[in-house]
């Protein structure tokens, strides 16, 4: 579900597969480290298959505990902006929504 790589200082986490209320609690534990990480976070969500209400909440949560040191959201794949369209969502995040080259 989640593989990171560090790059220039940039650290970015590849989300991947559902991310739906069965992988909330595996997708918290697994962003919950990161959250102290120094510098700014990059979340690569082109292989998101499918969202649900309750990994919007823990990106949100994410989010919002990386406001001073920067998170920002990618390559939205055609599942994430569904779901965040539909939670009315879109420009809270305040990441410009960019597709994956893939859809």
């Amino acid at each position: 579900m989640l593989t990171s790589h560090h790059i220039d200082g940039q650290l970015t986490l590849k989300l991947t597969g559902e991310l739906t209320i069965y992988e909330a609690r595996e997708l918290f534990e697994q962003l919950t480290p990161y959250a102290a990480h120094s510098g700014k976070v990059v979340i690569d969500l082109a292989q998101v298959t499918a969202m649900d209400t309750s990994c919007v909440q823990v990106l949100m949560a994410f989010k919002k505990i990386r406001i001073e040191q920067g998170c920002e959201l990618v390559h939205h794949s055609g599942a994430v902006v569904d779901a965040l369209g539909k939670l009315g969502l879109v420009g809270w995040f305040h990441d410009p929504i960019v597709l994956s080259s893939s859809q």
